[in-house]
């Protein structure tokens, strides 16, 4: 099938390196953003040694002291990985292929290998929450102004203190989305907002999503993180 412009590869806006604790829930999610609008789906998938050559005896997270609290899952649409909850120390080498589509038709896939480096002494850490939506729709020419809050249970008894950021595709939009949130990690909760002017250009078939991250820093940099992915679709005015 010919399609009336080339297509160009999905980027993947978070960083293919990830930190996590022994029996603590996890969280990671690509934030995958495609210039040409094509759907997107994820799937996971054996890394690779080398071109078209599988790792052998190759396991995934959950076949490493598999049991009933060591269960893995991937958000077909938004791209999300949970691992509910590592039950071994050590680095983990996860991949995943993210297909895209075009009018129902397969035209491209990406293959994204990364590490998962899991601690085994996190202390009484426990993880950051996000409060926001999951999914909106707004009409295109208006203003979306979307409220963030980010919180940690260990901020009063541990003084814990959490950083806020925030990707996706509107941030390459023109005009780009806004993020307002405090610089550096501070104490809980943390509210911040996602400002999004938008107009008919910006209209497409497909969600746009965007992945907020909060970390706390009871560890060191890495913190244990959590992420939220909001799904925007943007659709034209109704006719005059």
């Amino acid at each position: 099938m010919q399609f009336q412009a080339p297509n160009r590869s999905v980027r993947l806006l978070q960083a293919p390196i990830d930190f996590a604790c022994v029996g603590v829930p996890f969280q990671h999610n690509p934030a995958a953003y495609d210039e040409d609008g094509d759907s997107l789906a994820f799937e996971l998938t054996v890394p690779l040694m080398d071109k078209s050559s599988y790792v052998p005896n190759y396991s995934f997270p959950n076949q490493v002291s598999p049991g009933p609290e060591n269960v893995i899952s991937l958000d077909r649409t938004k791209g999300t990985f949970r691992w509910n909850s590592p039950q071994k120390a050590g680095e983990y080498n996860l991949a995943f292929i993210v297909h895209e589509y075009r009018k129902g038709v397969k035209v491209a896939s990406t293959i994204r290998d990364m590490q998962i480096f899991v601690r085994q002494d996190c202390g009484n850490n426990q993880p950051p929450s996000i409060i926001a939506i999951d999914d909106t729709c707004i009409i295109a020419g208006t203003v979306l102004v979307l409220p963030i809050e980010a919180y940690d249970p260990d901020t009063s008894a541990l003084g814990s203190k959490v950083l806020l950021t925030a990707s996706g595709a509107p941030f390459f939009s023109t005009p780009p989305m806004i993020f307002d949130a405090p610089s550096g990690f501070r104490a809980g909760p943390v509210r911040a907002s996602l400002r999004w002017e938008t107009h008919c250009g910006m209209v497409r078939k497909e969600f746009y999503t965007v992945v907020i991250k909060v970390t706390d820093n009871l560890l060191d940099s890495t913190g244990v993180s959590v992420l939220h992915a909001i799904r925007i679709k943007v659709v034209a005015p109704a006719p005059e």
